[in-house]
């Protein structure tokens, strides 16, 4: 799954750690400990040692590790990732107190919040203080999914990218504690979506939304959901039902996250344990304005949660339905024959003309090789063989949109120049 979802993505090898957690397939907690000795520990040192640590700004869990934490009062281990192994006090979990520094709002009715930020602008002025975001591609075993329907939910994230779709956001108003806790946020999120114009549009209304073809987004409150099969979220879509046990595979128990990834949806999320109805435990209906200003599905799930330590996002965390449009191409770049000596590579962004990309960075097997639009270096000192050199351009403000191209080359002898193109 990892392997396929890194060729999808393109994401470079150095970025990639493999982990033997030594507990049987489809265990579904861990204690404390053992996550810092088989997961953290390790895999923050494996990035450490390639010389990419500074540079990683969330990490993404495959199919198969354990989904909860077991302190006292049980964290996922996405939010175990997130607060980077120091958790805080006890009750700040169980009261869902604990306030996420890169929390957008909003807090409370009548106050939108924060401007929308990419994790790198979030890294900057935060610094040290940084959280550590994760997500999980998908969830297999018993009450899981398959493979087949995993990969079909990241190839959709990945299919939705840049698409800008005209897709609607149903808020579903429910007399039941759960949906009332977040419905003071319905209006004015969609009210922020009429503003800005997007092409995401939403309605409250107070049923799931039959047979509806253009679903970008659903949220609701329910303890178990009756979808419906003709349904058909469209690529990148985000749906989600707060309630207890989304996110507890222990038993059939309410109705799991993964009957979304089945439906079709691009990203969900579920809490691993009891949050009881705490509207911060879980996404506000503000991810829907993060989503449309460009973010990516994981920038905007964090963005909108203010206490993510017990929830479990699960999908595509990549999926960017509002990104940029534009494209990098090199338009310099030695003959597709052995590099040898020093070298130049240029590359220039395509672009309609509305998005200024006033930074460009190159990248040789994942590790930083040079600013600006041209790089020039010696290609002796790499190991002979196949080599990438990515370029991406990035847009100046708050919400960095990104596009790259990466081509293989050969250090040492001859080869080829195979290319891939993307934007985040």
């Amino acid at each position: 799954m990892a392997s396929e979802y890194a060729r999808m993505r393109g994401v470079p090898q150095v970025n990639i750690v493999r982990l033997d957690i030594g507990l049987p397939e489809h265990a579904r907690a861990m204690t404390p400990d053992a996550f810092r000795s088989s997961v953290w520990e390790p895999a923050a040192r494996e990035a450490e040692r390639r010389g990419v640590g500074k540079q990683i700004l969330a990490w993404v869990y495959s199919c198969g590790f354990p989904m909860l934490i077991s302190t006292p009062t049980p964290v996922s281990i996405t939010g175990m990732t997130f607060a980077r192994c120091v958790l805080p006090e006890e009750d700040r979990i169980r009261k869902g107190t604990f306030n996420s520094p890169i929390f957008a709002g909003p807090h409370r009715q009548g106050i939108r919040g924060q401007s929308p930020q990419t994790f790198d602008t979030c890294a900057e002025w935060l610094r040290d203080d940084m959280p550590l975001p994760a997500m999980m591609l998908g969830v297999t075993g018993k009450h899981g999914n398959t493979v087949n329907e995993i990969l079909g939910c990241l190839r959709a994230g990945k299919r939705s990218d840049s698409t800008h779709p005209a897709g609607t956001v149903y808020f579903h108003e429910r007399d039941d504690v759960r949906s009332k806790c977040r419905a003071w946020q319905f209006g004015e999120a969609a009210a922020e979506l009429r503003h800005m114009n997007s092409g995401m549009s939403a309605v409250i209304t107070g049923s799931f939304p039959v047979m509806a073809q253009d679903v970008i987004g659903y949220m609701t409150g329910a303890p178990v959901v009756e979808m419906d099969s003709r349904v058909r979220p469209l690529p990148g879509a985000m749906m989600e039902h707060l309630t207890s046990l989304a996110a507890d595979y222990s038993g059939p128990h309410q109705t799991k996250i993964s009957e979304w990834i089945r439906l079709g949806a691009t990203l969900t999320a579920g809490t691993v344990c009891e949050p009881y109805s705490i509207w911060a435990k879980f996404p506000s209906a503000r991810f829907f304005p993060l989503y449309a200003s460009g973010c990516t599905a994981i920038e905007s799930f964090y963005q909108s949660v203010l206490c993510p330590l017990q929830i479990l996002p699960v999908g595509d965390p990549l999926a960017s339905p509002y990104g940029s449009r534009a494209s990098v191409e090199f338009t310099s770049w030695p003959p597709d024959s052995a590099w040898r000596g020093r070298v130049r590579v240029a590359a220039a962004v395509k672009t309609d003309g509305i998005e200024h990309f006033s930074r460009m960075s190159f990248y040789v097997d994942g590790l930083p090789a040079g600013h600006g639009n041209e790089i020039e270096f010696d290609s002796d000192t790499l190991p002979p063989g196949e080599h990438r050199l990515r370029c991406v351009a990035r847009t100046s403000g708050l919400v960095r949109r990104q596009v790259y191209a990466e081509r293989v080359f050969v250090s040492g002898r001859h080869g080829t120049g195979n290319s891939a193109t993307g934007g985040i």
